[in-house]
């Protein structure tokens, strides 16, 4: 009943939403040969406003640890090893996309134990590469989608899994297309529209993951080495973003936390770093590892 009634107004806010975003579509100033395309366009929102309802709103309830919301945010970065957290991936069966939501979901289970609470799972959004072959090679096309990742009762090993297999089924052909579908006609609209539908899409949201591939070979900016790169990714009224970048050998998190959501941000970081310790170790499991493969 409680997820239901979450749902039940999650869904109530999305058509106003687009009703918004519908009225700064007409007040906006487009060119004159795109006038015409207006009510196209508004269709267009009206059909991502129906595909949202069915996929896009929360699969599992909110932490009641973290529902306040405040303007204040605290950044942190962490960084690891990248080839042992990749072996550790595969250890597992999983990729590196896997292994980076796993040791984060970790850190939610420890962040929520910490506080004596048992927590399902956690609702997480992550972008989905909806490039084509045919695509301009500059630039992304990306859709985001939730996912309800479990918490407890699994190990790091079995949490890599968990997530391999979430984010295989929302990479079937359906709903991928549909997630194509639903980045389409918002991308190229006005700035405010933008920001209209996807401030309520990723309303109740508690973390957001992201992560891509880096330089890997040694940079510089106007000759002076660079030593690290640190993402940060935008909390879009969610209760953490973290994004991950690699560059040379290491894998370097940004992590941005709502403060009015985590009241022990400092805690939350170390309960993240412990999960990925944790999930490092796997790598010894790895026959692929050289250590192993040295140590036989």
């Amino acid at each position: 009943m409680l997820l239901a009634g979450r749902l039940g107004r999650q869904a109530a806010r999305l058509p106003s939403a687009v009703g918004h975003a519908a009225g700064r579509l007409r007040k906006a100033r487009w060119p004159q040969a795109s006038q015409r395309r207006v009510p196209s366009i508004r269709r267009l929102l009206h059909a991502a406003d129906s595909f949202a309802r069915t996929m896009l709103l929360p699969p599992v309830p909110a932490s009641p640890l973290l529902q306040q919301r405040s303007r204040s945010a605290q950044f942190d970065a962490l960084e690891f090893p990248l080839t042992q957290l990749r072996l550790a991936g595969k250890a597992a069966g999983g990729s590196l996309n896997d292994t980076f939501v796993a040791g984060l979901a970790g850190g939610f289970q420890r962040y929520h134990h910490e506080f004596g609470l048992r927590l399902a799972a956690v609702p997480l959004v992550i972008p989905i590469s909806v490039r084509h072959q045919h695509d301009l090679p500059a630039g992304n096309r990306l859709a985001s989608t939730r996912l309800g990742i479990s918490l407890e009762n699994l190990g790091p090993a079995e949490r890599i899994a968990e997530v391999r297999d979430r984010v295989a089924t929302m990479r079937t052909g359906p709903v991928l297309r549909g997630l194509d579908l639903l980045s389409r006609p918002i991308t190229p609209l006005p700035g405010p529209v933008v920001r209209s539908v996807f401030a309520e899409m990723f309303r109740g949201n508690d973390l957001m993951a992201t992560n891509f591939p880096g330089v890997p070979i040694q940079g510089y900016l106007a000759g002076a080495e660079v030593v690290a790169v640190t993402p940060f990714a935008p909390l879009l009224r969610g209760a953490a973003s973290v994004a991950l970048v690699t560059y040379l050998d290491t894998c370097h998190l940004g992590l941005a936390l709502d403060t009015g959501a985590f009241t022990a941000p400092d805690t939350f970081v170390t309960c993240v770093r412990e999960s990925f310790e944790e999930i490092l170790a796997l790598a010894d499991r790895n026959p692929a590892n050289p250590q192993v493969t040295q140590a036989g």
